[in-house]
């Protein structure tokens, strides 16, 4: 005699799938040794929670719960809470379930396979050869197998987890690799040069060396950098001329002023941009170049 009492969870009819669920607590009781049927009843009903007894107890009125056997409860339970869905809509649904964009090719084949038990099929595994080759989301492999005289079920199911599998390999190997070629590149766009100096104590650039050796001297300035003026493009700009006038006055009054008059020779006014906040105001003078001029004088008198 069978006593006992097996522990498992109740049914919730909101989220639970009531066919999962008495297989397992039929593999429950078999675990369990629970074999008689008054023992499988008496646990299902200790087990089940109140919402299901309440609900057993309307469908089977005017009879009580003690009255009925545990395979009657199966058959009025499974009525209730899964319904035998229609041939036609569940082979429509089959029909157009196609392989989704974020969807492994191992859960569109379940799926299929699940729909495919509710369409009573004659030969199942035609109908889902079929349905994943036309449903499949790689169009590559799709024309591969589509090529092929005669396919079979394990034939398709093969190339499509083979394929994902090389898919996501490839991949893999990609991404590994332009990890590694931005690891290798950058240190050789930024190399440089460096030897030890005749003491042999401390590193020295030869790069830095070199172009600096390279570069004349400014006649501007008198520093070592390439020829253009400092200043051009930066902050420093020439000064107007009403204020050179006046820091060229009181630093050299002997210097004329310069304006756009100036005669040809006459000294100048320049401003050079220097590191600090003034410039400094020079002193140039254009080359003299006169014209010819021819006097005539009549008895020792200039003609006019």
């Amino acid at each position: 005699m069978d006593v006992k009492a097996v522990k498992f969870d109740e049914f919730n009819p909101q989220t639970d799938n009531w066919d999962i669920y008495f297989d397992r607590l039929k593999f429950c009781f078999e675990a369990n040794g629970v074999i008689t049927d008054s023992s499988k009843r008496a646990n299902f009903f200790t087990v089940c929670g109140s919402r299901v007894f309440e609900t057993l107890l309307a469908l089977i009125t005017p009879r009580k719960a003690s009255e009925v056997t545990f395979n009657e409860i199966e058959i009025v339970l499974t009525k209730h809470y899964s319904p035998r869905p229609n041939e036609i809509s569940v082979s429509f649904q089959f029909y157009k379930r196609d392989q989704k964009h974020d969807e492994s090719a191992a859960d569109y084949i379940a799926q299929l396979r699940k729909l495919s038990s509710g369409c009573n099929f004659v030969d199942v595994e035609r109908m889902l050869c079929d349905r994943l080759v036309c449903g499949m989301r790689d169009g590559r492999l799709q024309y591969e197998l589509l090529k092929r005289d005669k396919l079979r079920y394990q034939d398709v199911v093969d190339a499509m987890l083979s394929s994902e599998s090389a898919g996501r390999d490839v991949r893999m190997i990609q991404v590994s690799a332009s990890v590694t070629a931005d690891t290798t590149v950058a240190p050789v766009l930024s190399r440089t040069t460096y030897t030890t100096s005749p003491s042999g104590s401390e590193p020295m650039n030869i790069n830095a060396v070199q172009s600096r050796a390279s570069i004349r001297f400014c006649y501007r300035c008198g520093d070592r950098h390439n020829g253009e003026v400092r200043g051009r493009r930066g902050a420093a700009r020439r000064v107007p001329m009403t204020g050179a006038r006046d820091l060229q006055s009181s630093q050299s009054p002997a210097a004329p002023p310069h304006d756009r008059a100036t005669p040809i020779g006459a000294p100048g006014i320049r401003s050079v941009p220097t590191p600090g906040s003034l410039p400094l105001v020079g002193l140039w003078k254009f080359p003299v170049f006169r014209r010819p001029e021819i006097h005539f004088r009549v008895e020792g008198h200039p003609v006019v």
